[in-house]
């Protein structure tokens, strides 16, 4: 049965748009009619047998039961009526049985019963017959409306858009699927698209494509070779089309991501060179996002914090690195970076404690921005300035402290007391200067030479440092000479006591080698 859906086509015209691609065949199943509209008579008193030109075995196109009672030579079943009909060119045989005769005879009120009840029977029949060719027309109307209108819809999408049947046939591209497939749309009608891959993607294709023929929408990557023998790698979403229950095409739409994989291998390498390059500086190298959470390291920064891998520093924060008695500084000068987009150059030192002393870190943060200009990360770069700090306490210490009793020398005590002086200005407080030597000191180192004149400094200093308090500031201004300095003083009796302590812890006698000499001291 077919339907004529436009005008003629003349075919020995000559001219281009007028020339036909192809025909389109449309097949309806009858056997699938008669079980459809049986389906609800199966448990009714009714049986159909359906037979085309004769009454033969092999004519039979349906039998409702399984049972074809009109060939038997003698029907177990009333026969209700029988008739001949023409439809779609061919004859058919239409017997309807009465399934129980008891129920048959109380239906036969009169003589015209029976042929009003057939004359009903094989109305429903053909009404429900007309019902479905109407419904398959429509869906090929529907298929021809979606061809028709497939490029008024996509012919303007940004990536190549193609529609397939069922057989993994072109049926209709857009401009884009055009310069992507290397061929004119009246050239890929009908082709294949595994004439575009290799037999691997082929295999891998046709997997996602049944998918979308149950009626998944799927996507996947997939290369694509070109005629000229080049290949992209495309981004594929395939989206079922139906027509009511059936899924009758696919709808492709591709994105051409050879470009992109192309500029992410290249940024792929870049990384890595940069992480190669950071992982061969010494300075401890993290960042992380402006939640507060480190996404990333140098290989220093792990060694030093004991990791072994990057996997293991993300989505940590400063409270759970080596120096979270410090993590609210770390915070601070993060929410400063990213308050203001400047660099906070060298900005903070902190001093940790490790099992074989102390190490100092030298802070610089500096806010990372993304893509649309916005800081979407800060990046920490610590100096391990333990061995400079050693080397200014190592100068300060000669500068300012005596080498031989380890006190601090005259000019850290002007410095001392120049700065007390400028507090004693905005508050006042009372401070006491005691200036003490070595009694007969001149005569020892004489008499004993320099080494032993040395001992006995040192070991005067000592005596008058453990008899002094903390906040007791003790001197060496050369040779003998010794000077403290005593701040928050309440009275002139508390100096005396302090005096009185220093000649009483000089009574023993300073062991010095086999020598046993007497030293004193007056303090002024």
């Amino acid at each position: 049965m077919f339907k004529q859906v436009g005008p003629p086509l003349n075919l020995s015209s000559n001219k281009s748009d007028k020339k036909p691609l192809g025909f389109i065949f449309s097949v309806i199943y009858v056997d699938d009619l008669f079980t459809n509209f049986n389906h609800d008579l199966k448990n009714t008193e009714f049986d159909l047998e359906v037979f085309e030109g004769n009454l033969q075995k092999n004519s039979l196109i349906y039998d409702g039961d399984q049972v074809t009672h009109s060939l038997l030579g003698n029907p177990d079943l009333q026969l209700l009526n029988k008739t001949q009909i023409s439809f779609g060119g061919r004859p058919w045989l239409i017997f309807i049985y009465q399934k129980s005769l008891q129920k048959f005879e109380e239906l036969l009120i009169s003589s015209y019963a029976g042929m009003i009840l057939f004359g009903i029977l094989l109305s429903l029949i053909f009404a429900y017959i007309g019902v479905r060719i109407r419904r398959h027309y429509k869906m090929l109307e529907q298929q021809a409306w979606q061809a028709d209108n497939f490029e008024s819809f996509f012919e303007n999408h940004p990536f190549p858009v193609y529609l397939l049947d069922r057989q993994r046939r072109f049926v209709a591209v857009n401009k884009k699927a055009e310069i992507e497939f290397g061929m004119t749309a009246n050239q890929l009608a009908g082709i294949s698209l595994e004439n575009f891959l290799s037999v691997e993607n082929a295999q891998m294709s046709r997997s996602y494509f049944q998918q979308a023929l149950q009626g998944k929408a799927v996507s996947y990557h997939n290369w694509l070779t070109q005629p000229d023998g080049t290949a992209n790698d495309l981004s594929i979403v395939l989206v079922p089309i139906a027509n009511g229950n059936k899924i009758t095409s696919v709808l492709g739409i591709a994105k051409n991501i050879t470009e992109k994989k192309r500029v992410d291998q290249e940024l792929y390498r870049s990384r890595q060179t940069l992480q190669l390059v950071l992982d061969n500086i010494p300075q401890l190298i993290l960042w992380k996002d402006t939640q507060g959470f480190y996404q990333g390291g140098n290989k220093s920064l792990l060694n030093f914090i004991g990791l072994d891998n990057i996997q293991q520093l993300k989505g940590k924060t400063d409270f759970e690195m080596p120096w979270k008695e410090y993590a609210q500084i770390f915070i601070a000068d993060a929410d400063i970076a990213i308050r203001t987009g400047q660099l906070l150059y060298k900005h903070q030192e902190i001093q940790l404690k490790t099992n074989t002393g102390y190490q100092w870190l030298e802070i610089s943060t500096l806010p990372i921005r993304g893509i649309e200009g916005e800081i979407d990360s800060i990046l920490y770069v610590i100096d391990d300035i333990t061995e400079r700090k050693e080397t200014e306490a190592e100068l300060f210490k000669r500068a300012n402290y005596d080498s031989l009793t380890k006190l601090p020398n005259r000019a850290y005590f002007y410095h001392k007391l120049e700065n007390t002086l400028l507090k004693q200005a905005r508050a006042s407080r009372n401070m006491a200067l005691m200036y003490f030597d070595i009694d007969k000191f001149k005569s020892i180192n004489d008499s004993y030479g320099h080494d032993v004149g040395d001992k006995v400094i040192q070991e005067f200093a000592y005596r008058v440092s453990i008899a002094l308090r903390a906040s007791d500031f003790l001197a060496r201004l050369g040779g003998d000479e010794f000077i403290l300095f005593i701040e928050d003083v309440k009275n002139i009796v508390a100096v005396e006591i302090i005096a009185e302590k220093i000649i009483k812890i000089m009574q023993n006698p300073f062991l010095i080698g086999k020598l046993q000499l007497n030293v004193s001291t007056r303090a002024e």
